[in-house]
């Protein structure tokens, strides 16, 4: 593909791939039938130490439109960086390389894009579906489908990002806060110069990427349509530890705060803010109740975490209305380790 035809592609879809050789092939397939052609598709190698690489090759000499970026393993967030740094599509899509998306999604992603061109989003927000033992679940967003101009994406948006005023709500469900489940358009995403930090340092480098562009974004617009698909392979379904998830979730924190003080909305939102802050170190105590050790050691570990300065504050400045965050908050408070233990201990799932 030349030069002329790669700076009038509509789509660049920007997949990051480590050792996935027995999931890749399905993604790019799923991707390369759509019916909409007018795509680049960046493969970013990152360090692969299986065939994966290689299955990359393969696919750029049968596509022209399909190109592979090969370099030192860096994570999740350093990939998507470096297929940013290459795409020249007007609108940017990610896809993790062991998921798929539906027939023709791209093709009917297009269309929606046309049909608003004359209030064009900065991002478009969409579902997504998790198949896991078998079983398909579809995750939509929490508010109504539609265009958000400014104002509402500040009085509605940003809230529902934020929590909408619930502890026992994880924001990745309720209002899907996944980089895989939207498109950007990518003029916005040079003007932001949002880039995506490393999950190394932030726990979540989805969180922090959507909420940097949703604060600057003017229009976002907001389909119901699931179409993209992840799945729970076997031995996802137990909680995994994540060390040193607590202070990963502090700098979260500390950084949406500073995007929110740029924006000069950190008191409008502050507490939106406080709501997710304490969203955040619950899914910390949740972690610890995952972790090595005995009980009794989780839950020292977890007693710890509850003396948070910042934590204790932001509640007390709250009260929840919902009878389910109240006695989580109750808990926290409180100091009191065992009962939030105990629910994690009664629970199967996986920590996000």
């Amino acid at each position: 593909m030349d030069e002329k035809a790669e700076a009038m592609s509509f789509f660049s879809i920007i997949v990051p791939v480590y050792n996935v050789e027995d999931w890749i092939g399905r993604c790019l397939d799923s991707i390369l039938a759509d019916r909409c052609r007018d795509m680049e598709l960046i493969l970013v190698d990152d360090g692969s130490t299986d065939r994966s690489g290689a299955i990359c090759d393969r696919y750029a000499a049968s596509y022209a439109n399909v190109k592979v970026i090969h370099k030192e393993n860096g994570g999740l967030a350093s990939a998507r960086n470096a297929g940013l740094d290459r795409a020249s599509g007007e609108w940017i899509a990610f896809i993790d390389s062991d998921d798929w998306v539906d027939k023709d999604c791209f093709g009917r992603v297009r269309e929606l894009l046309e049909r608003q061109e004359a209030e064009t989003p900065d991002v478009v927000k969409f579902g997504f579906r998790r198949i896991a033992g078998g079983e398909s679940r579809e995750f939509i967003p929490c508010v109504p489908e539609g265009g958000y101009d400014r104002g509402r994406i500040l009085s509605e948006l940003l809230p529902a990002a934020f929590g909408s005023g619930r502890i026992s709500d994880s924001t990745i469900h309720t209002f899907v806060l996944s980089a895989c489940a939207h498109v950007y358009r990518h003029g916005f995403l040079k003007q932001t110069g949002i880039r995506f930090a490393s999950e190394r340092e932030v726990g979540s480098e989805d969180f922090l990427f959507l909420y940097s562009l949703l604060i600057r974004a003017e229009r976002v617009y907001v389909s119901h349509a699931a179409w993209y698909n992840y799945e729970m392979r076997e031995g996802s379904l137990t909680r995994k530890y994540r060390e040193g998830l607590y202070s990963q979730y502090r700098r979260l924190g500390a950084l949406v705060h500073g995007e929110l003080e740029k924006a000069g909305l950190e008191t409008a939102l502050s507490d939106d803010y406080k709501i997710l802050y304490i969203g955040l170190i619950y899914i910390c105590v949740m972690n610890e109740c995952a972790g090595g050790g005995a009980r009794r050691e989780q839950a020292a570990r977890v007693r710890q975490i509850l003396k948070d300065r910042d934590l204790k504050a932001y509640l007390r400045a709250l009260r929840f209305p919902d009878p389910k965050s109240r006695i989580l908050a109750g808990c926290m408070r409180a100091g009191a380790a065992l009962p939030l233990c105990m629910i994690q201990w009664n629970k199967t799932g996986k920590i996000l």
